[in-house]
């Protein structure tokens, strides 16, 4: 019996404001044309906070501001404050492994403050959803759930505003100039 091959992967639900109501930014399927939000695999060098920042810049075109979840006050910090949970999901082989695997994947979420000030080219088609649109989506029936949940909460995640981490390589180089 073969040893099950299981790769670390964030799933990054990015919201946005737009006048009163928040929208989910959901890229275009590459093989089916349906809906997904950005993901990908967590490199060696890499957290999952990286990974998402990394992911949602590349195939949106946005910066995103992470969010923690929203758990009681006493909750005391964790590894990756931005993961707001871990699940185990089998899937098919992909151009990561050759047979099925699972992949552990984070769920991260975040919010993009400019939606129209896209930073960069966009991998992906991507567009900006409403809560009501969601049983308009193809998407399995957890991930629906997961999206109703989200939009539940984002008022609540979005006004606790994370205190930035101190980038040093863009520190020195402001000092530089």
């Amino acid at each position: 019996m073969s040893d099950l091959v299981a790769h670390d992967t964030v799933g990054c639900h990015v919201f946005a404001r737009f006048g009163q109501s928040w929208r989910l930014c959901v890229i275009a399927d590459p093989r089916d044309g349906g809906a997904l939000v950005a993901a990908g695999h967590v490199e060696a060098d890499e957290d999952p906070s990286t990974t998402a920042a990394r992911q949602i810049l590349a195939e949106t075109g946005h910066r995103v501001r992470l969010l923690p979840p929203p758990l009681p006050q006493d909750t005391p910090p964790s590894e990756n404050a931005s993961v707001w949970r871990v699940v185990p999901m089998p899937v098919a082989a992909d151009n990561w492994c050759d047979r099925g695997h699972v992949h552990r994947e984070s769920t991260v979420v975040g919010a993009v403050d400019r939606p129209f000030a896209v930073c960069g080219p966009a991998e992906h088609a991507t567009r900006w959803v409403e809560r009501g649109e969601l049983d308009r989506l193809r998407l399995p029936d957890s991930t629906r759930g997961l999206l109703r949940d989200l939009f539940d909460v984002i008022d609540q995640a979005s006004a606790v505003r994370p205190r930035p981490g101190r980038d040093e390589e863009l520190r020195a180089e402001l000092l530089r100039r």
